[in-house]
Parts: structure tokens; sequence; C-alpha cells
């Protein structure tokens, strides 16, 4: 074998013409290699399938002399946006190929925007240097951030435009859901403009809880709120029986009684019976309380709480001295004094304590509370973080309860904790932790929401708006009337500037386009200059407020 070995070498390498002739014939060969995997790549497969595909079309001359074949590239180095995605998508900027349905050659959806303004990564996401789709579409280990899925699509357009728009509704309904079901009360999330966002659910006070409720019912809504009303939007915290018991007890114990929220009426109710339904249409109650009626369906508003129930709830006297004056209960409270006669209080109470239902509180029956229960309660009621949402005298309101939100949306999936099973990406771990926030660790606080899977669509897309992008305050010359919003203080202007400077009154001085990072103090401090900056004629945003007119440029 070695002499075969041998005789082999000399052969090939015998004397240094035959050698040198060897390698030559080698180095061409690994040469040719590079050449022939660009022929074979991806993007060329994708662009000779154009060609074919608009072979046959009536605008086929036109379309082809659109095409341009290689590597295409978009580069916005203002926004850090290198995107080769139209290397492949080629027929992106065609509007007469609106019947083409097939990926990659469909043309892209009508939009506000000019493509070649922003890229594609900026709404997209994946990485838009990448020639092959599992590179651009997928994580990799140098890149973890993959394509957003479609059906989040609209979360691009929440990094800037902080109002809703028409033409994202889906956004639209996250945003409200989190304000509305006031995720927001424990989760901070910061605006550009300095600001936080606000919850609308407005929770009740719990400090005068005993003259409204009894102990039984307020047993039965902390284990499953959905069950005494559908439409609430307290979430349910899994509570053991003897949680809800012992926090049951504190609320009690802790309850202190409110001088006026309880009166008994001499006065008798009408003794017809439809007067009742009749005061309840007559005074719009329904605009703002929904019932569910006999087909199972909700009819009213959604301002004030379900009434459906409303019965099994709140104590005979207090409902009396609510109707005849809710503010003095409730100073804040949304519900206009109707100053209805003690005969009209007692003819809208009869009918409203009507609504009941005798399963909510038949299987529950509670002892008396002893110490170490009510001791217990206190424990549990401040351990999560009841007081983020409702005043309960003797408990403060927590402060930083939750994570911080303002920048969930850009979060590194290396400092996220997958349970098993889940896809590492950032859209499926929000859409995770709504659905089943404790499947993560039995050990967390965060309780049970009852959404809907649109519901967790829209504001899994709310929260991936919520990035280091929407955090800066962009201000940029935009050419679509998207019309984007400017802090209080600020208006919008057209100017001439030279070639990549941005001029901003009062003093006029220009900022470098590229890294500029003005400073504008207070809670517009870190503004960033970052939009497009092809075009020589600009929005420009411009302070008016006399306490801002010192303008530094650290660019």
């Amino acid at each position: 074998m070695k002499q075969k070995l041998t005789s082999l070498w000399q052969k090939v390498f015998g004397d240094s013409v035959r050698a040198f002739g060897v390698v030559s014939v080698v180095f061409l060969f690994s040469i040719a290699i590079a050449p022939a995997k660009n022929h074979f790549s991806e993007w060329r497969h994708y662009q000779h399938g154009y060609l074919k595909m608009i072979h046959n079309r009536s605008d086929a001359n036109t379309l082809q002399r659109h095409v341009e074949s290689g590597i295409q590239q978009i580069w916005l180095p203002e926004l850090g946006v290198v995107d080769r995605c139209t290397s492949c998508h080629v027929g992106m900027k065609e509007p007469s190929l609106a019947d083409v349905s097939s990926q990659p050659f469909r043309p892209h959806p009508v939009i506000p925007h000019k493509l070649d303004q922003f890229g594609c990564t900026v709404c997209h996401r994946g990485q838009g240097a990448a020639t092959t789709v599992a590179e651009a579409h997928n994580s990799t280990l140098a890149w973890e951030q993959p394509i957003l899925p479609a059906k989040y699509i609209e979360s691009s357009c929440g990094e800037c435009h902080r109002g809703s728009l028409p033409g994202t509704p889906v956004l639209n309904q996250g945003r409200h859901l989190l304000s509305r079901y006031g995720c927001v009360n424990c989760h901070m999330v910061k605006l550009p403009d300095g600001t936080t966002m606000k919850a609308s659910d407005d929770p009740p006070s719990l400090s005068h809880i005993a003259d409204k409720s009894t102990r039984e019912w307020i047993y039965a809504w902390l284990k499953d709120p959905q069950a005494y009303a559908s439409t609430a939007t307290m979430p349910n915290f899994k509570l053991t029986d003897d949680d809800a018991r012992d926090i049951s007890a504190f609320l009690i114990a802790n309850s202190t009684t409110l001088p006026g929220d309880s009166v008994t009426l001499s006065a008798k109710p009408s003794s017809d019976p439809a007067a009742g339904a009749s005061l309840y249409g007559e005074s719009f109650c329904a605009s703002c309380h929904a019932v569910q009626n006999a087909a199972g369906n909700m009819v009213g508003g959604n301002v004030g709480p379900e009434l459906t129930k409303v019965g099994s709830k709140v104590k005979p006297e207090w409902l009396q001295a609510w109707l005849q004056n809710p503010h003095n209960y409730d100073p804040g409270t949304a519900m206009p004094h109707y100053r209805f006669n003690s005969g009209q209080v007692a003819t809208l109470s009869t009918f409203l304590l009507a609504k009941t239902d005798s399963d909510l509180l038949a299987n529950v029956h509670l002892e008396a509370a002893t110490a170490e229960q009510i001791a217990h309660g206190k424990r549990l009621v401040s351990d999560d973080g009841c007081a983020s949402c409702h005043e309960i005298a003797g408990i403060k309101k927590p402060e930083n309860f939750a994570p911080e939100l303002s920048r969930i949306g850009s979060k590194s999936i290396t400092q996220l904790i997958f349970h098993p099973g889940m896809q590492h990406t950032l859209p499926d771990y929000i859409v995770g932790k709504i659905k089943q926030p404790r499947a993560f660790s039995p050990g967390l606080r965060m309780p049970q929401y009852s959404f809907t899977p649109a519901q967790v669509d829209s504001l899994t897309t709310a929260l991936l708006a919520l990035n280091e992008h929407s955090i800066t305050l962009r201000i940029f010359g935009c050419s679509c009337g998207c019309g984007i919003e400017l802090p209080a203080g600020w208006q919008s202007r057209k100017a001439d500037v030279g070639p990549g400077l941005l001029q901003l009154s009062p003093h006029q001085r220009p900022w470098r386009r590229y890294g500029a990072r003005p400073h504008l103090g207070g809670q517009f401090r870190a503004a960033r200059l970052a939009g497009p900056v092809l075009q020589k004629s600009w929005n420009i945003a411009t302070r008016t407020d006399p306490a801002y007119a010192t303008v530094q440029s650290d660019g």
C-alpha cells in the first residue's frame, strides 16, 4: 500500500512542472466554486423565476425594463438600514402585478410611505443584509431577530405613530386593551414625550367595601370575577379557597363606614311591574351599563360595570344611597346625579336588586374570621399588588410592582426564559405571557386573563411597538402626509435646508443629519433625529415654549 502511494506521488508531483500543473488545476477549481455558488444562489433563482412569470404578460416589456439583475440593496445610513430584500422580491413596486398572489413576486400593498424611504426591515424586521431566505427570515447564531409575522406588522407603525390610525385597527385595539384592562397599573409604559400610559379601567376603592357588599360576594368575586360578570376586566388570580377567605376577611375588617352611603327609605316601589324597567330605560342606564339578555347577548354600554347580577353584589341600603347621590360614595364617578325622588329610588333599586344569580353564592359558607386570617389576608393583598389598581386603606400603592414594558418590543431573547415547547421568538414569548403567565413559573404573580385569540394578537402587536425606537422622539420630514405626532408646544413647518443639515428654531442652529442627537432638556432629553434625509424640503419641528429656547447639539 505504501509503495502504491509513493508511486502515485511520483506520478503527480514527480517534477516541478508536473507539480505546478496539478496545483494550478486545483487552484482554478477552487476559484470556480465562488461563481458557481453565485450562479445557483437563491436570489438568482427567484429573479429567473420572476422573468419567466412575466414573460407572457401583456405588460412584459415594461416589467422587464424595470428589472435590475444582481443583488439589490437599500442603504439608509441615517436609519442604520441595509436591506437586500428586493433581490428576491423583484416585483415589489409593480402595481400591475396585483393579480399575483405568490411570494416573492407579488407587489407590496399600498401604504402611505415610499418603499425605499424606510427600507424593509424597519417594518418587517429580519436580517436585511442576508441573501438567503433562511438567514433573512429566521434567527441564526449571529442574528436573533427573525422576520415579523404578518399579523403583528402594525406594531411597526406604532414605533412612530402614538395616536390611532385608520389603517391600524389591531394596534389601536391593543393599546386600548392595555389601558382598558389596567395592564399599565402594574407595568409602567413610558411614552416618547416623557409621560406614561394611563389606565382607563377605573377600579373602585375598597376602603368602604363593607358598606357596599358582603364578605360572601367578595369571596366569590376573588375566586372567579368572570363568573359574576363576563365583561369584568379584573383577571383571575387563581387563589386557593383559604387565600380568598383570608383576603375577603381582611377587606371587610379593614373597611370603614362612610357617612351617608347607606339609607333606608320609607317610600314603596311602584306597584306597576314594568315601572322599574321603564325608569331604567328612560334614564338611559343602558348607555353605560350592559346586561345579559335571555339570549345570552350583552346589551348596553361598557362605561360602567355590568349589571346582570348586581342584586347578588350590593346591599339594598347602599344601592338606594348610591341612586340618590353616587358622588357621596365615589366623588370621582362618571355616573351622573339623577336627583330621583324617594319613590323612583325605591322602584329602580327594586328592579336592580331582582337581577341575581342564586348559584353564585349558593356554596359560599364562611365562618367568622380570625385575627390570623385577617393578618394573612393583608399580606396577600400587599404581595399580590392589589393596591396597584384599588385604593385600600392602610395599603400603600406599590411602585414598580411589575417589570417595565417600555422596551419589551426590542428585548433580547437571551434575556427571556421560555417554557418547554415554546418557539424561541419574542412574539411567541409575549403571546405565552399573556395567555398563560404562570406556565413560566408557578410563583409568578401575574394573574390569568380571559382574552380571546384576537385580543391576544392585538395586545402582542401593541407590546411589540414598545421598543427602543419608539422610546426615541423622532423628528423628521415625511412626505406621506401621515402627520407624525409632536409633543405639546411643538409645531411643524416647511423649510428648505442645505444637504445634510436641518435647522431648528428659535436659534436656527443646524444639526448634522447623521448621528445628531440634540438635547432638548427635561422630558425631551435624548431626542434623536432619525428619518428620511433624501430631500431638501423638510417638516421642521419647532419648540414654541420660551422655556425651551436653548438647543444644544452634540453632533
